[in-house]
This record gives structure tokens, C-alpha cells and sequence, in this order.
């Protein structure tokens, strides 16, 4: 992965709380 800034806010988006949420009502389950 690279060090793009836009990849970075959406890792971090995506392992908060409200990232994890809609994760799971979309049926995704790469996050455990």
C-alpha cells in the first residue's frame, strides 16, 4: 500500500466505529 493521503483517510474511516458499522450493514466481513 502506498502513502497516498486519500488511502490513508479511508483506512482510518474504515476501522472507526461508524466505519465498522457501515461495514457490516453492507454485508462486508473483511473487518472482524
Amino acid at each position: 500500500m502506498d502513502n497516498n493521503p486519500n488511502i490513508k483517510k479511508l483506512i482510518d474511516f474504515i476501522l472507526s466505529k461508524e466505519g465498522q458499522y457501515l461495514v457490516e450493514e453492507s454485508g462486508y466481513t473483511f473487518i472482524k
